[in-house]
């Protein structure tokens, strides 16, 4: 089967383009195993999407939409290709960070709703969160923030439930093939390692706005490793060139990376990749591709208000031996998942049913 990529945005974005590499980085094996040709167009505009399908003839149309788009405007190109006599499967790519999405209503119009993460209990989509989702809710009502009309979510339409499915996240890029591959020459062995605890968790521009809710997260983030600071070696907080941020890594014993606007982070791959123990938020409540979140097996979970946080990095650096084995165990995750090409499985369980001709 041929499957056209369509990416859609005046510029396409960094993030949607990664979720797309598989297709490229694993083409062989996805022709020789599951008989599946590709290839990607770029559009600037959902209302282009008809038109792009009856030019590139397709069994497939697998569509990366961007949220600077409206839902009216998402909708309306989804269903020019759904409601034609003959059509492909269609399929949304979500790669949003949040569990929930603005673009739910599209669900009546195409064969699958991939996301990149998705909730263990399928009823917690149905649940009023503040923001649209569990972590904007979470955050506001722990730092008492107020988000006005914000809203990053809409309701699944009832009997469309079916089609919301788990895909793949931007850990299948070329960009953590290659950073495992290259920890393995310049990494140190965990004991050897100089900085304890990497808490560089600044974001590329701070926000004064005072429901500025990820910022203020972030900022309860580094306020919760004080009690670190003088006893055990610290990274700084501010952003730095990425070169000298990667060694950082590959120096670091321990890296903190709390939720950002959805809970899977470029920060937790970079870490896994570079043999660093990951501590994060409890990650409990989702599932998502490639998986490096089971608990005390390849990351530590803390709690979502953070409180435990400090306590838990320190019992780790008191216990080399388990902390070590835990970060090599996540990295043998992520090197077994790319070297046995696990993404072809990923497009095989997530498109089941729809390899065949409509």
């Amino acid at each position: 089967m041929h499957v056209l990529i369509v990416n859609i945005g005046e510029k396409t974005e960094a993030i949607a383009t990664t979720h797309a590499q598989g297709f490229s980085l694993h083409a062989g094996e996805l022709k020789s195993r599951l008989g599946i040709t590709s290839e990607q167009i770029e559009i600037p505009h959902p209302r282009n999407l008809q038109r792009a399908v009856q030019e590139h003839p397709a069994g497939l149309v697998i569509v990366q939409p961007t949220w600077r788009h409206s839902a009216e405007d998402v909708i309306a190109g989804f269903r020019s290709v759904y409601e034609q006599p003959t059509r492909p499967h269609l399929v949304f790519l979500d790669w949003y960070a949040p569990t929930s999405s603005p673009h739910f209503g599209v669900l009546p119009y195409l064969d699958r709703y991939l996301k990149r993460t998705v909730m263990v209990d399928f009823e917690e989509y149905r649940k009023p969160y503040v923001g649209g989702y569990a972590v904007a809710d979470f955050v506001c009502g722990m730092l008492g923030l107020d988000l006005g009309n914000w809203n990053f979510g809409s309701e699944i339409p009832a009997g469309h439930e079916h089609k919301l499915w788990m895909g793949w996240n931007f850990g299948i890029g070329s960009t953590y093939h290659k950073l495992i591959k290259f920890a393995s020459v310049f990494g140190k062995s965990w004991s050897r390692r100089t900085v304890d605890v990497n808490r560089r968790l600044g974001p590329p521009a701070k926000s004064l706005a005072p429901n500025e809710w990820y910022q203020n997260y972030r900022d309860a983030a580094l306020k919760s490793m004080e009690p670190l600071v003088g006893k055990w070696r610290c990274s700084d907080y501010h952003r730095v060139l990425r070169r000298k941020y990667i060694f950082e890594l590959l120096n670091s014993k321990m890296v903190f990376s709390p939720f950002g606007w959805g809970e899977v982070c470029f920060r937790d791959y970079e870490a896994v990749c570079c043999g660093a123990l990951l501590v994060k938020p409890s990650m409990k409540h989702v599932v998502t591709s490639p998986n490096i979140y089971v608990d005390y097996e390849t990351y530590i979970p803390v709690k979502w208000d953070l409180s435990d946080a400090a306590s838990v990095i320190e019992y780790y650096l008191n216990n080399p031996e388990k902390a070590s084995q835990i970060a090599k165990n996540a990295q043998e995750v992520l090197r077994d998942y790319y070297k046995r090409e696990r993404f072809v499985d990923d497009v095989q369980r997530s498109l089941r049913g729809l390899l065949t001709p409509a």
